[in-house]
């Protein structure tokens, strides 16, 4: 292994990684592994256990949860929402409905009467004041990640994995480069990541590359796990969600 001391420990290559030696920051060069397959299988089993149990703990959040978005504007609670999948594929991801059933129109009619909102959009691709979001009911949803608790059926069917980049609208994909589309749909999209577990909604695009390239080229069944064990802290703090 080399030790390269540095001061830009963000640069994100394939068997990099940031490290420490005598209190000087620097980046470390170790052999990365050329065959993916026992990694991809356990990740399969541990995909389908954790996806398992915790359906089973969380029916009930979802009944009640349900149960309060419907009574708060009645309609369908749950929806299907295209998302770019492995290897560009489309899929169908599940989701506890917190917006309003009109909610694309109240977006439409928000940035285009007020300019601040629009360029908050465009940065972040979500609205710290959003008028699409149910009153009370959908904010706790976003906040504690309840609403995404539907997509653990998407994982058993192996559209989805416990870890792994966010599947991301069209039109937020849109405003990546097409090559960093084409390698951050090399591997399966995740209910959780390093996004998840660092800034959420607070990201702008340039970190949420940043964050989804260094998960690309350092995926590893132990890097899930380290993920996943973060998941329920940062959920819990709700820091940069909304």
């Amino acid at each position: 292994e080399v030790l390269l001391l540095a001061d830009f420990p963000g640069l994100s290559v394939s068997g990099l990684r940031p490290t420490e030696i005598g209190g000087a920051i620097g980046l470390r060069l170790g052999g990365v592994a050329r065959s993916e397959m026992p990694d991809r299988v356990l990740r399969r089993l541990l995909d389908i256990v954790v996806a398992a149990l915790m359906l089973l703990v969380a029916l009930p959040v979802l009944a009640l949860a349900s149960a309060a978005v419907y009574a708060v504007d009645p309609g369908p609670v749950l929806y299907r929402q295209k998302r770019e999948g492995l290897g560009g594929r489309q899929v169908r991801i599940l989701k506890l409905r917190t917006m309003y059933q009109d909610a694309e129109t109240r977006l439409e009619t928000l940035l285009t009467a007020d300019p601040r909102a629009r360029e908050e959009w465009s940065t972040h691709f979500k609205l710290r004041n959003d008028p699409r979001i149910l009153p009370g009911i959908g904010g706790i949803l976003r906040k504690t990640s309840i609403d995404e608790l539907p997509q653990l059926l998407n994982v058993l069917a192996g559209d989805m994995s416990l870890v792994g980049p966010r599947p991301l609208p069209d039109y937020h994909l849109a405003a990546m480069e097409a090559s960093f589309q084409a390698r951050r749909s090399s591997v399966i999209p995740g209910l959780t990541g390093l996004w998840q577990i660092s800034e959420r909604s607070a990201a702008d695009l340039s970190r949420l590359q940043q964050l989804d390239e260094f998960y690309v080229n350092n995926r590893s069944f132990w890097l899930d796990v380290h993920i996943l064990l973060k998941t329920p802290r940062a959920v819990v703090r709700g820091d940069g969600a909304y």
